[in-house]
């Protein structure tokens, strides 16, 4: 005797790829308060039985009850992008050397313990030159001796 409104929502979570796609769809109603309770509206007809302005003027009034459908329909399209993530992993690449640099610099011009940091990033090794030489000599030296087993192993097999 009142009429309604319902709201029905197609709600769409879909991958583009795929087949098919179901939505899921909520209804609910909205005019279950007490001020506006169902969906009615009211209009007039006004007209005059002659086209004489002196006649009175009737009109009629019609009062419209139904149920009135909200629809709407929202989704979300899913689509796996291979461009898009290597885009994504080349930009993490390329901004990791600006998240050293930074943590660099602040480090050893912003904070106060600047001069304890410098003193352990700029940390004097030992010069490894001088070993560096010396582990290729030793590395002739096993080459020479295997080359002479070789001579000597192939003198012995061949008498």
């Amino acid at each position: 005797t009142t009429g309604c409104v319902i709201s029905v929502s197609l709600l769409w979570s879909c991958f583009v790829d795929g087949g098919t796609c179901n939505p899921t769809i909520q209804v609910q109603r909205l005019d279950l308060s007490a001020k506006r309770n169902g969906f009615m509206y009211q209009y007039a007809n006004y007209f005059r039985l002659t086209d004489s302005v002196s006649d009175p003027q009737y009109r009629d009034l019609y009062t419209v009850k139904g149920v009135r459908l909200l629809l709407s329909s929202r989704g979300v399209g899913k689509k796996i992008s291979l461009s898009a993530i290597m885009l994504q992993l080349s930009s993490l690449i390329a901004l990791l050397w600006l998240a050293g640099f930074s943590a660099d610099f602040l480090m050893l011009h912003v904070l106060p313990e600047r001069k304890h940091y410098r003193t352990y990033k700029q940390e004097r090794t030992p010069d490894f030159s001088d070993l560096r030489n010396k582990i290729a000599e030793v590395e002739g030296e096993k080459k020479k001796l295997r080359e002479r087993k070789n001579r000597f192993a192939n003198k012995y097999f061949e008498t």
